[in-house]
């Protein structure tokens, strides 16, 4: 099994590796080589599931190589240095996202003339990094992983942006790069500061840094108290992950991120990036340190629920396609806050089937739209109108993206909403009965959208797209999005199961 998560982080590396050394090739050659292995690696998560074990207590295909050693790093103990790698339900759930995404990333997007080097080679980097982010199980790793993510992603907003590329690529690095460092000093001082108060080794390892947070006994720990971390390195986490997210007051990069980016780099950061916030928070908030969570349990309400309606409103008054398809990721986000931060078994499940289920609908909508711009050169709904005659097809794609956006029942993003509105009346009735007009406000968005795109009179530009509807080169990838946020939705049994090792493993002290 450890085999298969080897040729999952191989893969998109030997990518990049070969698109940045191997001597000018065509853009066609460079795309092929980056389908090859992204496929290699999608195939492989897929290996993953039929070897993973739900039941099963400890992390899995765990992977370890030890890079260098600290002597006497504290207190007399060494401190090993090293990429470690396994996966759990947490980790196989958002793996398995991004491995779809960044597939059909590498399959179903344009590649701008002249630029296939360096989208393939940013590309493969950004998607090793992704997955080692997913899989890592010491903070090193994590910490690395996130880095390379950044650095990745800037050159792929820097090179390939539709508009305003050096402007959205620095502001995409500012933003990010503090949400680094917040998240650098925040695990870093967790991982002193338990090894000081528990007078136990240094570590930087997942598994032994929750069983100090949840007083489980391990191999080399028999420990009779929980450690509960300091204030202010959960709330430098809670800074990290808002930035990440791209959480209200701090969402300003991720609007012009989306709407200024390539499809395929709007994808990367709206279906997979806006998740490694949310899975850090459950990781290291809710997996190691809990009384923290609770503690601000009011906090995560109040920024979660603003956020999910903020998003819902700014997404009412877009304009264009993309600007709503932002603020409405920034709405759905800020419910996954507000489950995680009930600390309640099904919320927290609810809130992991959101961020799989928003990462294939953002995904859907992205590459729906672009086909549209293709055709009428703008997302701009003034512009458009009358367009379900000349693009049935693509119309119909839009439509089903909006009706799965508001959560409609079969659809992946009902389970998740059921589930975090469910343990978050539990907990917060207040903070979640005024969450349901979120809900409200985004079937008034979602369809409003429809309603002035694909009907109406023609225009100009929906005339000129007669008889030009998507080939099925164009479409299929759109349909396979749609099959999976069906059978999700229909059957979200697989995925529920794998989650719910997950939400065991994060709340074995009862949440």
């Amino acid at each position: 099994m450890a085999f298969l998560l080897w040729i999952v982080l191989l893969a998109p590396w030997i990518g990049f590796l070969a698109t940045a050394l191997l001597p000018r090739l065509s853009d066609r050659m460079y795309q092929a080589i980056h389908i090859v292995l992204q496929s290699v690696a999608l195939v492989a998560v897929g290996a993953l599931w039929s070897q993973f074990h739900p039941a099963s207590s400890h992390y899995q295909a765990v992977v370890r190589l030890p890079w260098f050693s600290f002597p006497d790093a504290w207190h007399g103990a060494n401190l090993t240095i090293g990429l470690n790698f396994g996966i759990d339900g947490l980790s196989l759930g958002l793996l398995s996202l991004a491995a779809v995404v960044l597939w059909l990333i590498a399959v179903s997007t344009r590649v701008p003339e002249g630029l296939g080097k360096a989208r393939a080679m940013w590309v493969q980097l950004a998607s090793f990094a992704v997955f080692a982010t997913f899989t890592a199980l010491n903070i090193f790793t994590f910490l690395l992983a996130i880095e390379v993510t950044l650095f990745a992603t800037f050159f792929l907003l820097l090179r390939l942006s539709e508009a305003d590329s050096q402007r959205t690529a620095i502001k995409f690095l500012l933003y990010r790069g503090v949400a680094s460092v917040f998240l650098i000093v925040s695990l870093v001082g967790f991982a002193f500061s338990s090894a000081a108060t528990m007078a136990e080794p240094l570590t930087l390892g997942y598994q032994q840094l929750a069983a100090r947070a949840q007083g489980v006994a391990t191999a080399n720990a028999a420990l009779s108290a929980h450690y509960s971390a300091p204030q202010w390195i959960f709330l430098l986490l809670l800074l990290g992950v808002f930035i990440e997210e791209a959480f209200v007051p701090l969402h300003n990069w991720f609007p012009d991120a989306i709407k200024n980016a390539d499809t395929g780099t709007a994808m990367l950061v709206g279906g997979v990036l806006t998740k490694t916030g949310a899975y850090a928070l459950l990781r290291f908030g809710v997996g190691m340190m809990p009384a923290d969570v609770k503690v601000f349990t009011y906090v995560l309400a109040t920024v979660g629920i603003g956020n999910l309606l903020y998003g819902a409103f700014a997404a009412w008054s877009a304009r264009d396609w993309r600007r709503l398809i932002s603020f409405s990721s920034i709405s759905h986000m800020g419910l996954v806050l507000f489950a995680i931060g009930t600390m309640q078994a099904d919320a927290i499940q609810g809130a992991m089937f959101l961020l799989v289920s928003s990462g294939l609908i953002t995904s859907l909508l992205l590459l729906t739209t672009s086909r549209v711009k293709a055709r009428t050169l703008t997302l701009e709904w003034r512009q458009l109108s009358g367009l379900a005659k000349p693009l049935p097809i693509l119309s119909g794609f839009l439509l089903f993206g909006a009706l799965a956006t508001l959560g409609l029942p079969l659809t992946s993003g009902f389970i998740g909403e059921f589930q975090s509105f469910f343990g978050g009346f539990a907990v917060h009735p207040t903070f979640a009965f005024i969450g349901l007009l979120g809900l409200i406000l985004s079937a008034v968005y979602s369809l409003t959208a429809i309603r002035k795109t694909t009907f109406g009179p023609f225009t100009d530009r929906a005339a000129a797209a007669a008889y030009e509807d998507a080939r099925m080169a164009e479409w299929w990838p759109i349909a396979l999005l749609t099959m999976l946020v069906l059978f999700i939705g229909i059957v979200p049994y697989p995925l529920g199961h794998v989650f719910l090792s997950a939400v065991h493993r994060l709340l074995p002290i009862g949440g």
